[in-house]
């Protein structure tokens, strides 16, 4: 573990997760995603951040985003078997649920959230889902997590896997974990795990 201090279990006790790539890996084809999204379209939208280009497109052409968001829940769906939880994920968040109140914030669609935790005896367990019919924006999603969840962002701890990630956390003062990968632009996280299983040692 790499960060500002020591972390210690009981210095947080309202903890927020990111899905994709954090807790779960979600073996989704964005190749075909894209090709099917430029193809509806009409435009190339390759090396761009996707959920930003469903934004720009969906605000000039409103009509266009369900059939954007069907094509990525499609491929989504066709990936939820597949799923395979990060080594220690489902450990850390028996462990949490415990001593803690949970949320969970996804760039995913509700449908898709709520198969993948059911498939694993997960969804019970967080207080709080926000999902992308509640915002595109991480920062909002946040933001929408910590009013569910009645908590102030310097009380939280949120974990996800993207510099994004660590953006819009510093953006809502939420205490921020990247998993996965490492971190030398800025803003960096408060703490760096090279995985999930690192996090989960801290806990009972």
């Amino acid at each position: 573990m790499e960060g500002e201090s020591a972390l210690k279990p009981s210095d947080f006790q309202f903890f927020i997760f990111d899905l994709d790539g954090t807790l779960f890996n979600l073996p989704i084809d964005w190749v075909a995603v894209r090709d099917e999204f430029a193809e509806l379209v009409g435009e190339k939208i390759e090396g761009k951040p996707l959920f930003q280009e469903v934004e720009r497109i969906a605000s000039a052409k409103p009509a266009l985003k369900q059939g954007i968001l069907s094509i990525i829940e499609s491929h989504e769906l066709r990936a939820v078997d597949s799923a395979k939880a990060v080594p220690g994920a489902v450990d850390l968040i028996y462990s949490l649920f415990e001593v803690s109140k949970l949320a969970l914030v996804t760039l995913q669609s509700r449908r898709v959230c709520d198969e993948i935790l059911r498939k694993h005896k997960l969804l019970d367990l967080f207080e709080a889902i926000v999902t992308r019919e509640d915002s595109l924006d991480r920062a909002v999603q946040l933001e929408a997590a910590l009013n569910r969840l009645g908590v102030r962002p310097r009380d939280a701890f949120f974990v996800g896997d993207r510099f994004n990630d660590v953006v819009c956390a510093r953006k809502v003062g939420v205490t921020v974990a990247l998993v996965g990968r490492s971190q030398a632009d800025e803003p960096g996280p408060d703490y760096n795990f090279h995985e999930l299983a690192e996090l989960s040692a801290f806990f009972p």
